[in-house]
Parts: C-alpha cells; sequence; structure tokens
C-alpha cells in the first residue's frame, strides 16, 4: 500500500490543480494536472478490485489537501443497485468525501438526484462559456459510469456526452470510473474525449479498445488492488494507487479547515444567482498534459 498522507509529505511543490495519484515503478510521484489543455478528461478502468474506486477517492482527497476552493471543487456520482438504495448512502465507498470542504453538494447515489446534478452541471458549463470564465475548476468524479448512463436514460447520456465535448473550454472536468468502456453508451466520440486512461487490471477475454492493444496486454499483468497503468495514445507509465482511508481523511479534515482563510468581510459572490428554468427550458437543454511530463522534474 502506499499512504497518500506519506506520499504528499515528499511533494512539497505541486502546481495548481494537480492530484497526486501514487507511486510510479521508479519510486517518484505520478502526479495529473486538471487543466484547459491538452486533455482534460479522465476514464478508469479495470477489472473489479482494481481498484478504481480507491482512485477516485484519493483524486478526491489530494485536490483538497493541496487546491484552495478557489482553485478547485468537486463533485462525486456513486450509484447505489436497486438493493442498496434501501441502505443508508454513508455506506458508498465515496460517501465520506461529502465532508470534504471543496464539495459542493454531497456524493449523489440515487438516479434521480444524478440526472438532476448532470443538468445542472450542463446549464454550469453553458453559464461559464457565456461568461468566459474557468475558474475554480470544478471535478467531477463518476463512478460507475456506464450504469449512470443506462439508467438515466438519453438524458443523463447526453450530458456525459455533452460535458465531455466542451467542458474543458469552462474549466469542467469529468473523472470516469467503468468497468466496461466497451458499453454502447460510452461510444466512439465519448472515448475520443477520454484521451487520459488509468488502466487497471484486466483479463486477456475482456480486453477492450479501452486502450491500444500493446497497453491492454499490459494490464492483462498487473497484479490488481491499485496497481494501474496511466497511458495515452504514446506511451505508458505504470503505478501503485496511492490510498487513504476513513481514518485518514477524518483526520485530513482539521488540516484542511485550519488552512482556510479567515475572511474579514464577506466577498461580492461573483456568481450571479441563476433564474429557475420553466419544464420547456429543461426539455430544450436535454436535446441537445498529461504525459508530456507525468513525474515532475527536480
Amino acid at each position: 500500500a502506499v499512504p497518500l498522507l506519506d506520499l504528499l509529505a515528499i511533494t512539497p511543490y505541486l502546481p495548481p490543480a494537480t492530484a497526486v495519484l501514487g507511486l510510479t515503478a521508479s519510486g517518484k510521484p505520478m502526479v495529473h494536472t486538471f487543466a484547459a489543455e491538452p486533455k482534460p478528461h479522465v476514464l478508469i478502468t479495470g477489472n473489479q478490485n482494481a481498484g478504481k474506486t480507491t482512485l477516485l477517492r484519493t483524486v478526491a482527497a489530494s485536490l483538497a489537501l493541496t487546491s484552495r476552493q478557489g482553485q478547485i471543487q468537486l463533485l462525486a456520482i456513486n450509484p447505489l443497485s436497486a438493493d442498496r438504495q434501501r441502505q443508508q448512502a454513508h455506506e458508498t465507498a465515496l460517501q465520506p468525501l461529502s465532508y470534504l470542504p471543496h464539495m459542493l453538494t454531497d456524493v449523489a447515489t440515487r438516479q434521480s438526484e444524478i440526472t438532476e446534478l448532470l443538468l445542472f452541471l450542463v446549464r454550469e458549463m453553458n453559464y461559464r462559456m457565456e461568461q468566459e470564465f474557468s475558474d475554480p475548476r470544478l471535478v467531477i468524479l463518476i463512478d460507475q459510469a456506464a450504469t449512470v448512463m443506462e439508467h438515466g436514460g438519453r438524458t443523463a447520456k447526453q450530458a456525459i456526452h455533452t460535458l465531455a465535448q466542451r467542458g474543458e473550454q469552462s474549466g469542467l472536468h469529468l473523472v470516469l470510473s467503468t468497468r466496461r468502456p466497451e458499453a454502447d453508451v460510452f461510444g466512439p466520440h465519448l472515448l475520443t474525449s477520454l484521451q487520459t486512461r488509468f488502466v487497471g487490471q484486466l483479463d486477456m477475454d475482456k480486453a477492450t479498445d479501452a486502450q491500444a492493444a500493446a497497453t491492454e496486454v499490459e494490464a492483462t499483468t498487473l497484479l490488481g488492488e491499485g496497481d494501474f497503468l496511466a497511458a495515452d495514445d504514446a506511451h505508458s507509465v505504470r503505478f501503485q494507487a496511492a490510498y487513504i482511508d476513513n481514518y485518514d481523511l477524518h483526520m485530513s479534515l482539521a488540516k484542511i479547515y485550519r488552512q482556510r482563510p479567515i475572511l474579514l468581510a464577506q466577498p461580492l459572490e461573483r456568481r450571479v444567482r441563476l433564474e429557475q428554468e420553466t419544464k420547456q427550458d429543461r426539455a430544450g437543454e436535454q436535446q441537445f498534459s498529461f504525459l508530456d511530463d507525468l513525474v515532475p522534474q527536480s
């Protein structure tokens, strides 16, 4: 295991909006910067127990520990199955992220709130584009992305496709996790927008076009439980994803809140309040660096 807090302690400098993901095979920190270019969206794939959800937690926690809310804000979607919807939401793996001050809302777990949240993000993207601003960066973590689009129907699918195509222009970045990147709901256009790939352990008979054929074959040799390949069209780097358990995350909250600046006066809110859209307006809206330097240079 690679404890995230220990890894952050040996990574003293990070560019803005940069997540520490884990440790490379050569023993150097593996990082990813959420910027407008060149490849802003991320796909995490692999078998069950590959460590996909753990990597989502790591991305969120490392961004919260190293960035202010004025730089990074977070949203997380972790759908529940029909059986688990009868259970408490705090039993989901991503639910502890709700306590981070960077989170705009609690982790969305039910399909109705997930669909509403995706529509809000499309409206937010359009508003930012009209007003021509992109900060703070908004990182959207979606676990079981294929399930979200299948259960959410055309509305959820089109919202995610729209965010993938135009979100980077307004500072919205998707991190999608799925076991089934070959599902019809993804399609070639969405996969083209997800050029940054973190590929976990794959079975040889289930290798798909999630990545280039050479990377797929290499992924069949991974050990699972956080053993990943970071890949783009050119090359790949193997790394062990960092891990943060609930206790360390809880203890980190005190540090995060201590680092928040004390406001002597309330600032003017730049983001104006949007008027409530009519049902007709919403119906109309429903139609609609990566690996250049993976490891910081000393």
